[in-house]
């Protein structure tokens, strides 16, 4: 209570200044509440219980008790304003006002003594008591006021009593004197419970906060994990040299068209490019030159594709095409597109300038065909477009003879998009 009482305050002192924090809110909502009640009860002993007394003294009552409630009550707004959370304290006038409450109602029976009946009078002690009651358990989360409040109340109750003079009255000063110590005791408990209460709401406040601070972290190392995977993933199915796909990704990109394929749902027209004497460029520029080339071929292949194309480098200077929607006449026209593209393109290197040209084998995927086949087909003819000059494209003569009615056919030009 001293400690209390030093630092200015009816809250102890003695737990987390959080927990104090919400103490210190508590005392100042009971006193704004209690400040309408009290005055409220207040009157109807003045004038109801006490309507023999004089005017004068019971209009005297009541604006000492308007005066102290309305300063307690606007020193208590001015608190809850500027209260700092990192460092709660109370006001001392505001304590005091408190006190000064609980005093008058106290030594409420003085004032009638003499002026009312001894059966009024006696209810008005009672009144006492239960404003006593009232005012203690309210305060509960102040404790050390508590106990000045419920002194300053009861004292002065049993002080009244024992100025009766009469055996009774003196008997009722040592039970309400009783009544007093039992009360505070109870009220310790009550305190006692509230302080647990708000300790155990403080740890699952801190808990709260500690898991939601293990859930953030863990999405976010779910996250990076997330990404590291799609990294991986995409690494995994790209050409570090060109960026462009590799065999693993067309393996997973023609699996549903085999069945489209199959049912005749849709053409597709497969072609492999390859690099006109990619050897010589090696030979004759070294490899870091002959990997710029590579790129540039790469680069001005993906120009003249669609989107829904797929561009896949197949190893060494070769690259398969799949044009999705496109038979074979298109497809041909496509290879002729790229074919002329890159012969007319100037591939920037660090040795300067490099021509390239390209051979160009396609095949349109026929209805039951695998597309290890329809590659086997592509290649053939690539290998017949080399023998046969280079710079040029060829179709499998299977092909060349049969037209595949493609239902609902793209009739856009693949290399005309770009």
């Amino acid at each position: 209570m001293l400690t209390a009482l030093r630092r200015a305050s009816p809250v102890v002192v003695d737990v987390p200044v959080d927990v104090r924090y919400q103490l210190m809110r508590r005392y100042l909502e009971v006193s704004v509440r209690n400040s309408g009640l009290g005055m409220l009860s207040f009157a109807l002993v003045l004038f109801g219980l006490g309507y023999e007394a004089a005017w004068g003294t019971r209009l005297l009552g009541f604006a000492l008790m308007g005066v102290v409630t309305i300063a307690r009550l606007r020193l208590a707004h001015a608190l809850e304003r500027r209260m700092d959370p990192a460092d709660p304290r109370s006001d001392g006038a505001h304590d005091a006002l408190v006190l000064t409450t609980m005093l008058i109602w106290g030594t409420l029976p003085f004032w009638f003594a003499g002026q009312v009946s001894a059966a009024n009078l006696a209810v008005v002690v009672y009144a006492s008591l239960v404003a006593l009651a009232v005012q203690s358990v309210s305060y509960i989360v102040a404790l050390p006021a508590c106990m000045v409040g419920l002194a300053s109340t009861t004292l002065p109750l049993v002080a009244f009593m024992l100025s009766r003079d009469s055996f009774l009255d003196a008997m009722m000063a040592l039970a309400t004197l009783m009544y007093g110590f039992a009360f505070q005791s109870r009220l310790r408990v009550g305190h006692r419970a509230l302080l647990e209460a708000l300790g155990a709401q403080r740890e699952n406040a801190m808990l709260v906060k500690e898991l939601e601070g293990y859930r953030l972290q863990l999405e976010h190392e779910n996250a990076r994990l997330g990404d590291s995977l799609r990294d991986a993933s995409l690494a995994a199915e790209r050409d570090p040299l060109t960026g462009l796909f590799n065999r693993r990704y067309l393996a997973s990109f023609t699996q549903p068209l085999a069945g489209m394929v199959l049912e005749e749902q849709e053409a597709v027209t497969i072609g492999i490019v390859d690099i006109d004497h990619f050897k010589r460029v090696n030979d004759v520029h070294g490899h870091l030159v002959g990997d710029q080339v590579l790129r540039g071929v790469a680069r001005l292949l993906g120009e003249r594709l669609r989107e829904r194309d797929c561009l896949v480098r197949y190893g060494g200077e070769e690259f398969v095409i799949v044009l999705r929607r496109c038979n074979i006449q298109r497809g041909l026209r496509v290879a002729e597109a790229l074919r002329h593209n890159i012969a007319s393109a100037d591939i920037d290197t660090d040795d300067g300038i490099v021509p390239a040209t390209v051979s160009v084998g396609v095949a349109q995927w026929a209805p039951g065909e695998t597309l290890d086949e329809v590659i086997q087909r592509a290649d053939r003819v690539l290998y017949r477009a080399k023998q046969s000059g280079r710079d040029r494209v060829e179709i499998d003569a299977k092909d060349a003879l049969n037209y595949i009615y493609v239902p609902n056919g793209d009739s856009t030009l693949p290399g005309q998009l770009h």
